[in-house]
């Protein structure tokens, strides 16, 4: 019975069903009390209508009037026993007799089971063992259920918001877009970020910062409708799923929530300056994949957070139409702080800074060699300029080892590339730059990281700034070697091809080279 079945609700008819047949009655009733589902009730061999009847007088009595019940009792005659409260009930059913056990669970009632005969039945000593045993086999089945549900929950939760978790999201994205595609109708996200976080944190603490996350949480959620879903994406980033939900509803969702979050972070806001910004991408709309969908709401968002506008909300599409706001900004303000990041870290680490230089001349002169348009080569150099700020994070210790790195120290390196996205990924304007900057320490043949990427996989930009980056490296002054003459340096890169690089690269770069 137990192994069949597929939830409590099948379980407990089973047990109605065998109960009735151990203690030879005629018909039996089982009641359990649920935490946030309605009480379950199952009856064997009586009606619906009396099924109900019972489980509402029984709620009436033991809930509303706090009546107790402790122990298994047992009635002969439920008409001449006053302490029966639902003899009228029974009689229509034909009852003349029942035994009651409570089901418990550390001493707490969580349900009740009773048999009953058409007979004037006495209940023996043996029948009485037998519910006893009963009632403690449903409590200890009720018991693992809510520990196998707990462990679930856990399993797709937060563990310090309590929201949903980034890969049960993506999953329930995905259901919620193929219903879509199916209805030929509109999903739409909201991609959230706390404003200023990282300064919150600093300046607050850690265990403030989680409180702030938690506030945050309940914040959005309590914005949202019945049907919406939230989970914590990562770090300070929330994203939202709101079904059936075109860009223009979901803008109106998206201002309550900066409304309700400024409000409920009333005294944060003016100390801290801390705010919400959201991006909005919808599917079909913007894009057809959930990966898409996502980066698009994560960049409008970007744009909200650094817009002069004062707008905290921005869609898609809305704020590509706006970003106009800005030939001055690209052209003239995104190259200051390009600039300025780069001198950042020639602070830390001299040597990063120089080489990042060397790398986007040479860099920039090859890609136009090469044929590249203009764009490609804007994110070469800018690329070239910021793929190693994440070295700013990195201990000074490591940088400038003299001697072979542990295993211990070059998985922090690795992080590297991870750490300048983690730096740049909110200023604005440098959002394309961002996939190169992941996939330069990838391989041609698929031994590189992050990812595994191999061949044509990683753009061109990021195969063309390694290859340049390997080469001004080789023939470099470094803690752990001296450097290389050209025509050894050369060697290296010969040697390579087809394995760190792209041979055909390689081939164009030794031509411009010798």
């Amino acid at each position: 019975l137990i192994s069949k079945a597929k939830n409590l609700e099948q379980i407990i008819s089973g047990f109605s069903k065998e109960v009735t047949r151990l203690l030879n009655g005629d018909s039996s009733f089982i009641w359990i009390i649920q935490d946030k589902n309605p009480n379950l009730m199952k009856g064997y061999n009586l009606s619906k209508e009396n099924i109900s009847k019972i489980s509402l007088k029984i709620e009436e009595e033991l809930i509303n009037k706090n009546i107790k019940i402790s122990q298994t009792f047992s009635s002969s005659n439920i008409e001449q026993d006053y302490s029966i409260f639902l003899p009228e009930i029974l009689k229509k059913e034909g009852v003349i007799s029942l035994i009651c056990s409570p089901v418990k669970a550390d001493g707490k009632l969580i349900g009740i089971i009773t048999v009953f005969s058409k007979k004037r039945k006495i209940w023996n000593n043996k029948e009485n063992r037998i519910m006893n045993m009963l009632t403690e086999q449903i409590a200890a089945i009720m018991e693992r259920m809510r520990y196998q549900k707990h462990l679930q929950e856990s399993s797709i939760r937060d563990g310090l918001t309590g929201l949903y978790s980034r890969i049960y999201f993506l999953t329930r994205a995905q259901e919620e877009i193929t219903i879509c595609s199916r209805k030929k109708g509109c999903v739409s996200f909201l991609f959230c970020d706390i404003d200023r976080f990282k300064n919150y944190n600093r300046i607050e603490g850690y265990t403030e910062g989680d409180r702030l996350l938690c506030q945050t949480a309940k914040s959005i959620e309590s914005s949202l409708r019945k049907e919406d879903t939230l989970c914590r994406y990562g770090g300070d980033e929330f994203v939202v799923l709101l079904p059936n939900t075109d860009p223009s509803q979901a803008e109106r969702i998206a201002i309550r929530v900066n409304k309700d979050f400024m409000k409920a972070m009333e005294a944060k806001v003016s100390t801290h300056l801390l705010n919400l910004s959201i991006g909005i991408a919808s599917y079909p709309i913007h894009s057809n994949t959930i990966e898409d969908i996502l980066v698009k709401a994560d960049r409008s968002m970007v744009f909200a957070k650094h817009s002069s506008m004062g707008k905290k909300v921005y869609i898609w599409n809305q704020w590509k139409a706006k970003v106009n706001e800005t030939n001055f900004y690209e052209e003239d303000l995104l190259p200051e702080i390009i600039n300025a990041l780069a001198k950042t870290v020639n602070l830390k680490d001299g040597y990063t800074s120089e080489h990042a230089m060397h790398v986007a001349e040479q860099a920039s002169l090859f890609a136009k060699s090469i044929g590249l348009g203009e764009k490609s080569i804007r994110i070469i150099k800018t690329a070239s300029h910021l793929y190693d700020i994440g070295k700013l994070i990195t201990p000074e210790y490591i940088l400038n080892k003299p001697a072979p790195l542990n295993q211990e120290e070059w998985e922090i390196i690795k992080r590297n590339a991870e750490n300048s996205i983690r730096i740049i990924k909110y200023i604005r304007g440098l959002e394309n730059i961002i996939p190169v900057i992941r996939e330069i320490r990838e391989t041609w043949d698929g031994k590189g990281y992050p990812n595994g990427l191999s061949g044509e996989q990683i753009s061109t930009e990021a195969r063309l700034i390694a290859l340049v980056d390997a080469y001004q490296a080789l023939i470099s002054n470094r803690p752990y070697r001296d450097k290389l003459r050209k025509e050894e340096a050369i060697k290296e890169l010969q040697d390579e091809a087809g394995k760190k690089f792209d041979p055909k690269l390689v081939q164009d770069f030794l031509h411009i080279l010798l």
